[in-house]
């Protein structure tokens, strides 16, 4: 059986609403449980600055990723995006530009916990010609990929195809650093380029965070979000958040993220925001809900750490972080278009205030038996 990706195109889009589009999508739309929808057809604007090709990206990644999905025919898993493109005058690069695409770097797979030998290798078509790369483990730098040539103003995209070859490959976050190329222009810095597989969305927000985390780590590329992995083990979870909270009162510059002077439950918050998370998100992904409650209520009462339920950081879990959680209670993370998350039917406001109330007697009765 085979795995693959490719791209599609989308000619007729315009360039207001093509930004909107990127702009819209870029908060990196992956699934939390619920299912997230990736972006379809906007490519990786490529722009020239001071003479130099610079690829479109937000957060240091591509404006939009490319997400794998499974033909239930042919067992083919491809992705319909993204291309390369230009949009129009403003981006400084001449009509009849040659533009290409060098790979410097291995293949490289996050599992969903860790970084593995990938159990494929990654086979790159041209979107013109005969060219191709093939990307593994061991491989190294690839040049001389031809992307085309950009034909003019309005608008002008090259969608290449990708192809995971081999039977084995898992799921997770593939990746490789890539660069645009072009004979009348400098060479792009190298950049990440991510492919996800995650048909049963597991991989929630923070574990593709952790992902992209650790390729860079195993590309050697610099990352500003290195900070938010406060323990340094390559990857961004509930341990980073526990060891901000235990160590609120203190003034240890490495959990002090928000750079005040001091660690408190501010640096926590921004540790969630950054992860596309919020407070009373015991399970980290990027929602608010029921499980979170789960979590909290097993935990009532006792001393534990943020990810049980001791959201206010002062060593107990008890009825100030039941109303954190209940304040923040149905909020999914806001770097997710609202489009992207299913629709799960939740109870009225009217249920959720009896829920709630029932839930505080419950709490009250559980705090009275614990004194």
């Amino acid at each position: 059986m085979k795995v693959g990706l490719g791209f599609n195109t989308h000619k007729t889009m315009t360039a207001g609403l093509r930004g909107l589009s990127c702009t819209i999508w870029v908060s990196f739309a992956i699934a939390i449980r619920a299912q997230v929808v990736f972006g379809h057809g906007v490519p990786i604007d490529v722009v020239a600055v001071d003479g130099k090709l610079t690829p479109f990206l937000l957060d240091s990644l591509p404006a939009e990723i490319a997400s794998l999905q499974e033909d239930l025919v042919t067992g083919i898993v491809s992705a319909n995006s993204p291309g390369f493109g230009v949009t129009n005058s403003a981006n400084q690069i001449r009509p009849g530009t040659a533009l290409g695409l060098n790979v410097v770097s291995p293949l490289g797979y996050f599992d969903g916990t860790q970084l593995v030998e990938p159990a494929t290798t990654l086979r790159i078509d041209s979107p013109v010609g005969f060219d191709s790369y093939v990307v593994g483990a061991n491989t190294g730098e690839q040049t001389g990929f031809n992307l085309g040539v950009f034909s003019g103003f309005p608008f002008w995209e090259a969608d290449s195809s990708y192809t995971l070859e081999s039977p084995e490959a898992g799921f997770g976050l593939y990746g490789f650093l890539a660069q645009v190329t072009s004979p009348s222009y400098v060479d792009s810095d190298p950049f990440l380029f991510p492919l996800v597989y995650d048909p049963e969305f597991d991989l929630g927000p923070t574990g593709f965070r952790s992902g992209v985390s650790a390729l860079r780590g195993l590309f050697e590329e610099s990352s500003s979000e290195t900070i938010y992995d406060v323990n340094q083990d390559g990857l961004l979870n509930g341990s980073d958040v526990d060891q901000i909270c235990a160590a609120v009162g203190s003034n240890d510059e490495s959990f002090d993220l928000n750079t005040d002077g001091q660690v408190s439950v501010a640096d926590v918050e921004a540790w969630l925001a950054a992860n596309s998370s919020s407070n009373g998100d015991a399970d980290l992904d990027g929602n608010v809900s029921f499980s979170d409650f789960l979590i909290l209520t097993a935990n009532f009462a006792t001393s534990d750490n943020w990810t049980h339920g001791n959201f206010n950081c002062d060593g107990t879990v008890s009825f100030p972080d039941f109303l954190i959680l209940s304040s923040n209670f149905g909020s999914i993370a806001t770097s997710f278009p609202a489009s992207s998350v299913e629709s799960v039917p939740e109870p009225s406001s009217g249920m959720w205030t009896i829920i709630f109330s029932l839930l505080a007697l419950r709490f009250t009765y559980l705090s009275t038996r614990s004194t």
